[in-house]
């Protein structure tokens, strides 16, 4: 209890008040010292008879107050300078320069005053890049989803063409371009939910399902998908993975439609 009152006191005779009320003293003493020297002045100058007219005491009285506030605002600039300082910088990061910083003079109530500024300032920045940061990564996500629907898009209308002109040899080949279509069309409809799913996401984080994937049969399998988008183009594409399998943790749908892309891409350039 004793340490927080002694500490109370140190705060307050370190503060603007303390400050103030000691300028606001010396200013009357020195402004009265001023005063008895213009007098002694004037009574060498004049002698008695000076003492003896009512302009004399007029005098005294507008000298007193001036020298008074002359000495009381000379004392003060280095508090006023701080408020002024402190009002330019206010200025500053309300037009938008939250990269500025209040100068820090001193401990007292307006040294705490500028710190608390400058870590609002601090917190306000980190909060505006954070949030410009999700926005945009978010923006990059809803883009490279949308380009990533086209490649399943463009998979099934391939089939349906193939169907739709009676380009299959019979009703066993025609059931497997169905099927296909359908895991198509499974596979899109979950492209357009994880679509809707990253734009509601703070952040645009993105949520991987890692299992262990046998990446040549994947890549087989993608190949036969895609082979009316290849035949169309006159495109050919073999694969030769090795014998033994080749097993890594990933996320199969979109480790898919990363080569999805890859194949779109090579067939269109």
């Amino acid at each position: 209890m004793l340490f927080r009152s002694t500490k109370l006191k140190v705060k307050f005779f370190s503060g603007i008040r303390w400050q103030m009320l000691r300028y606001f003293l010396l200013s009357i003493l020195l402004a009265l010292a001023g005063v008895i020297l213009l007098v002694l002045f004037a009574y060498v100058l004049s002698g008695l008879e000076f003492f003896d007219s009512p302009a004399f005491y007029i005098f005294i009285f507008l000298a007193a107050v001036l020298l008074f506030l002359g000495f009381f605002f000379w004392l003060s600039r280095g508090i006023i300078r701080d408020f002024e300082e402190i009002s330019r910088s206010l200025a500053l990061i309300a037009a938008g320069d939250l990269k500025h910083r209040v100068p820090v003079n001193g401990g007292d109530e307006l040294g705490r005053l500028a710190e608390n500024v400058n870590r609002m300032t601090a917190r306000l920045e980190s909060s505006i890049t954070a949030e410009r940061q999700a926005r945009q990564t978010k923006d990059e996500l809803v883009t490279s989803v949308s380009h990533d629907l086209r490649t399943p898009l463009t998979s099934i209308l391939g089939y349906l063409d193939l169907i739709e002109n009676d380009r299959y040899r019979d009703e066993v080949e025609l059931r497997y371009y169905i099927q296909i279509v359908y895991a198509k069309a499974g596979r899109l409809k979950q492209m357009i939910e994880d679509l809707f799913e990253y734009t509601s996401l703070h952040g645009g984080s993105i949520r991987l399902n890692i299992t262990p994937l046998n990446l040549g049969e994947l890549l087989n399998q993608l190949v036969v998908e895609m082979q009316p988008l290849l035949d169309q183009a006159g495109v050919a594409c073999r694969i030769s993975p090795p014998e033994e399998k080749i097993l890594l943790p990933a996320d199969g749908d979109k480790l898919v439609r990363v080569f999805e892309n890859l194949l779109v891409n090579a067939v269109q350039y």
